[in-house]
């Protein structure tokens, strides 16, 4: 139940590893990377080892999925060169693992975002920082109002006392606010 897109795309390449006769078959559709580790697992090597493929004249072929087709009668010439005691699986790995995170980098672009989080970081303390210093300028204002405060209440004492005032009489308040001299009433009547 396809839609016969597979029809006519597959290719057909025989290889020739030291003497054996291999046949590998694969999509117009595969990567040349694909390619590669099919031919790597005809040959029974590593995926990491360098294979390149050579035809009857000598001539370089380049494992892609536009490669010349050939036949039974003219395989293509495999040729391994194993990786070397130093350039085992883990350097492979190594390097793989340096390549992914450089492009992780550069797709994320993880080091403009680390300095521009670091500088607003800055920015952030310095702000605390005059905050911090605005929070105990506004203390030293308090206790200095409260200090101010607490003077002029002492001022106002020392000129007024409310307790004695309280007890005397309305005449004698009224003569301590004014100095108006005091009269005896007059009664007028018609």
């Amino acid at each position: 139940m396809g839609n016969a897109s597979s029809i006519g795309s597959s290719i057909v390449i025989y290889l020739d590893l030291n003497g054996k006769h291999e046949k590998i078959v694969f999509s117009k559709h595969c990567s040349a990377r694909d390619i590669h580790e099919l031919v790597a697992q005809a040959a029974g090597c590593s995926k990491y080892c360098s294979l390149s493929l050579k035809d009857a004249s000598g001539a370089h072929v380049s494992m892609s999925p536009a490669m010349p087709c050939n036949t039974p009668t003219t395989p293509y010439k495999v040729q391994i060169q194993q990786p070397t005691s130093n350039q085992g699986d883990s350097e492979v790995l190594t390097q793989l693992m340096s390549h992914v995170a450089d492009q992780f980098n550069k797709a994320f672009k993880v080091e403009e975002m680390k300095t521009e989080i670091s500088s607003r970081l800055l920015a952030l303390e310095r702000k605390l920082e005059i905050e911090g210093l605005k929070a105990v300028e506004i203390e030293k204002c308090k206790r200095d109002i409260s200090e101010i405060k607490d003077q002029i209440w002492t001022a106002q004492k020392k000129f007024v006392d409310f307790n004695r005032m309280s007890s005397m009489s309305d005449e004698r308040k009224i003569c301590l606010k004014r100095d108006i001299p005091a009269y005896p009433k007059v009664i007028f009547r018609l």
